[in-house]
């Protein structure tokens, strides 16, 4: 069974602004339309970047996973889908969704 992430945290600096919105899945039932929804926020805010500690090693890579299982078209940005999954080693892959 795979793990479920309950919240997902997402921070955009606009210029000297600072954004951020949390939004949660209560169950796992949820988890494709919390998906779509951080979608839809980060194409509405459409922010110059996105800040994580991990984003490329661990976040981008679980999420398009999820949305890849789930379904869920994983448009993100300005140019649609990070295809981070596919340069990832089969290892790193295996570990992320072990």
């Amino acid at each position: 069974m795979a793990r479920h992430a309950k919240k997902v945290s997402w921070e955009a600096r606009e210029s000297l602004r600072s954004f951020e919105q949390v939004l949660e899945a209560a169950t796992p039932e949820e988890e494709a339309t919390l998906i779509a929804n951080l979608c839809a926020l980060i194409r509405q805010r459409d922010p110059d970047t996105i800040e994580n500690h991990n984003l490329m090693g661990f976040d981008l890579p679980f999420l398009e996973h999820r949305a890849r299982v789930l379904k869920v078209p994983l448009h993100l940005g300005r140019t649609g889908v990070p295809n981070v999954w596919n340069h990832m080693t089969r290892r790193d892959q295996q570990d992320l969704i072990a």
